[in-house]
This record gives structure tokens, sequence and C-alpha cells, in this order.
């Protein structure tokens, strides 16, 4: 072989070799000083949604993207969340509770650039968090007498809550075997019915998927008997009076709230002249009309509502 032939050989293998390896290089075009900008979660962002949507500009000529997401940063990473190559210039995914850095790599097959790193955190959503939150209870108020079984609780909603968890015990809650009903409701109030005379202690929190309120209790009871019937003192029956004017008196039972007078001209108790009420158990009365018979009886109203029979009728004579 000549080495006129032999140099062109060699001349010819050259042009291969670099036609075949080295022309690619030369026709890939340099993004290593492209900047990749990054967009979303901004830079020191604070968030308290866990589902987060990484955002970028994209990058002429780039044939993929590298998202990575450390956490706490990339100088010391413990966890690497999101380490994922995509064509895309945005990717979405769900992350706990914690600080976090973030970057992105743009690339094609001979070069790469890099953003510049953000840091994010995520922070638990206190606007549900119950375990700080109190249940406002409204009826029954405060140790109310009530003079019905039948009774519907109410309190206010609470922002937050899914559900609420009610209980009515007697007297209290300090032994399981005293709780008479417990239930679940969506709703501000709860009924119970056929509640016996008693003391009573109630109850309710709130709860939702974060957790749950302390309780919040009230107590009430239960009075369904009627006081006894006033006594009447004076004046005595069928009494004729010439001073004016009258104090009526009566006996009545310590706990009672008030007593109801009932004053009449006539002798069917058609309609009363004097319609009152009083808790001294006495009624200063002066008479509209002289030489009339007039009539009088008294109820008793105790603390619960209940109301007395009426006690014996009198009358008197004025002059």
């Amino acid at each position: 072989m000549s080495f006129k032939f032999k140099s062109y050989f060699i001349l010819l293998f050259a042009i291969i070799l670099i036609g075949g390896y080295g022309c690619e290089d030369f026709l890939v075009p340099d993004i290593s000083e492209e900047p990749v900008i990054l967009i979303a979660p901004t830079d020191g962002g604070i968030t308290t949604s866990s589902t987060l949507a990484f955002w970028w500009d994209p990058v002429d000529r780039a044939e993929y993207y590298r998202l990575e997401v450390v956490s706490p940063g990339f100088d010391a990473p413990v966890n690497l969340f999101v380490n994922i190559e995509q064509a895309e210039n945005i990717y979405e995914t769900d992350l706990p509770v914690g600080q976090y850095e973030w970057r992105v790599f743009a690339g094609n097959s001979a070069y790469e650039t890099v953003s510049d790193i953000y840091s994010l955190s995520i922070e638990l959503d206190t606007s549900n968090e119950l375990s700080t939150k109190n249940i406002e209870l409204i009826y029954p108020e405060e140790n109310a007498i009530l003079n019905n079984g039948n009774v519907q609780f109410l309190w206010k909603s609470l922002s937050g809550v899914s559900e609420y968890d009610f209980g009515v015990s007697s007297p209290n809650f300090d032994n399981s075997s005293f709780i008479i009903e417990t239930g679940s409701t969506s709703l501000d109030q709860y009924t119970v019915n056929d509640l016996p005379e008693g003391e009573y202690t109630w109850r309710v929190r709130g709860e939702n998927d974060s957790g749950v309120t302390p309780y919040t209790e009230g107590t009430f009871s239960i009075d369904l008997t009627p006081p006894i019937a006033p006594s009447l003192i004076s004046p005595i029956d069928s009494d004729t009076i010439f001073a004016l004017p009258i104090e009526l008196t009566w006996a009545s039972e310590t706990d009672i709230l008030t007593d109801s007078l009932f004053i009449y001209t006539d002798t069917g108790l058609t309609t009363p002249i004097i319609l009152t009420t009083s808790s001294s158990g006495s009624y200063t009365f002066n008479p509209p009309l002289l030489n009339q018979d007039y009539y009088w009886y008294v109820k008793s109203i105790d603390m619960a509502g209940n109301e007395s029979s009426p006690s014996s009728v009198r009358h008197f004579f004025v002059e």
C-alpha cells in the first residue's frame, strides 16, 4: 500500500470518526448559562396547604427539567421528597408540615443549568385546630330549673366543627353508670325526651378530622311537682271591713317564685278586677267600690314554673 493511499485512508477514517461522535456536541445548543427562573412557591413562602404546585419559567432549547425538593435544606438534607425528571415546567405534589428547599435543573443532551435555591415552609393549619376552642352552651341556662322532661339542648355552632358529641347524666359524669344518653349530631341542638325529676349535667364537644374541643358542661334540674296551694290568712272569710285600705295576707311554701292574686266582685269568679303577683305573701287592696262584696284566692308558682291549684276562695264585704 502506497504512502499516499495510507494517508488518504487515515484522513477518511478521522472524518468518519469526527462525524460520528463529535458533530452532535457541536450542534447541541449550550444552555449552561441560561437562567432557570422559579415562579412558585415563592422564596421564603409560608403556607398551610399540603398540596403544592412547583412552577418555573421554561428554558429555551431545554429538553428536560429535573425538580428536587429536600428537607430541611440542601446543605444538610434529611429527606429527599421529590426527584423527578419531566418535560413540563410544572409539577404538583403533596408534602407534610415542615421546612423545605427546592431547585430545578434544565438540560439537553449535552448541557445543563440550574436555578437558585428557594426555601419553603409548610405550617399546620390551626384554623381547624379545635383543642383551644370551646363550645358555648345556650339552653338550658346554667342551674336552670325546668318543669318539662322533654328538653331541647341548644349551643352555638363553632367554625371548623363537623360533628358534636353530646351527653347528659344524672347527677354528673363522675361515673359512667350515671350517663343517661349520649349521641352525635352535625346540628347545634339535641333533644332528649322523658327525663324524670332530678339534678342533671350535660356536655358538648366539637369534633373534626384534626381533633376535638374540650367538653363544655352545664347543669340543670327538672321539677315536675306543683307547689302546695297557699293558705289564706286575712281577712277571715265573710268578714265585714270598715277601715281602708285592706291588707290581704297568705302563706306559701318557701321555695316558690311568686304568687298570683285574683280578686273578683262576682260569685261566679268570671273576670278578676285585680290580677297581680306578689312574692311577699301580702297585697294592699284599695277597693274601687264601697258597699260591695269581694272574692279572692291565690295560686303559687315555683322556680320551675309549676303552678299550684288555687287556694280556697274567701269573701269579704266593704262598708
